[in-house]
Parts: structure tokens; sequence; C-alpha cells
């Protein structure tokens, strides 16, 4: 429930923040910080086994993410 809770904290931040950037846009430097300071708290696991085992350890959901590339664009 705390990960949840943190997840809908940075939908709402960053819904607020895309709303105030639509009358600026920020650099390619910036929106890196930016990405780092949301994502800094998520222990991300590379193996969706892995992220699995833990989860159900436990007792908690898996936020899946499936990217082709790399996370900082550079693909």
């Amino acid at each position: 429930m705390e990960r949840f809770s943190f997840l809908l904290a940075l939908a709402v931040a960053m819904t607020s923040q895309v709303c105030a950037a639509r009358e600026s846009i920020i650099s390619g430097e910036q929106a890196s910080r930016h990405v780092h300071v949301l994502t800094r708290g998520i222990k991300w696991h590379t193996s969706l086994e892995d992220a699995q085992n833990a989860a159900k350890e436990r007792g908690a959901l898996i936020f899946w993410v499936h990217m082709l590339g790399k996370i900082d664009g550079k693909t």
C-alpha cells in the first residue's frame, strides 16, 4: 500500500509538472534530472522473476515497465 501511495503521489506530481511544463520547454539535461529525482526511491528489478519473488515475499504488487532501448533516451 505504501508503494501505491507513493506512485499515486508521483502521478499527481507529474501531472501538475506536465501542466506547468506546457508553458515552457525544458532541456534534456533538466528532464534527466527530473527522472532521476522521481525514480531514485524505487527499487528496480531487471528480472521479472526477481520482481515476482520479491513481491511474493513482501505481499506487494509489481509495477512492470517494458521498454525497448534505454530509459535515458539514448537508444
